[in-house]
């Protein structure tokens, strides 16, 4: 069986980018995603902003009851997180 060169290409990028997914820790996704938190200039573009102030506007955090944005809080961190992957990512191939 004969592979065109674009197919080696493309199977050695593969192995590439699974070697550079396993090189990373989750210490190093956190880091990332903390530096991206902390470029932030508007405090209500933080992804915890929403449960924060449901809390502050309920008189503190002993409630009762659960916030009802926690699940737009939920696919902010993991757009962070998919955000600081990428980057990671492109940095352990040389593409950043």
């Amino acid at each position: 069986m004969h592979t065109s060169p674009e197919h080696f290409d493309e199977a050695q990028y593969d192995r590439r980018y699974a070697r550079a997914v396993q090189q990373l820790t989750p210490a190093d996704v956190i880091a990332e995603v903390d530096a991206q938190l902390a470029q932030l200039a508007d405090p209500q573009a933080h992804p915890l902003a929403g449960v924060i102030a449901y809390y502050l506007q309920a008189g503190g955090p002993d409630t009762g009851r659960r916030p009802w944005n926690l699940e737009a809080m939920a696919a902010a961190y993991d757009a962070l997180v998919q955000q600081a992957l990428t980057r990671l990512i492109a940095v352990q191939l040389g593409e950043d």
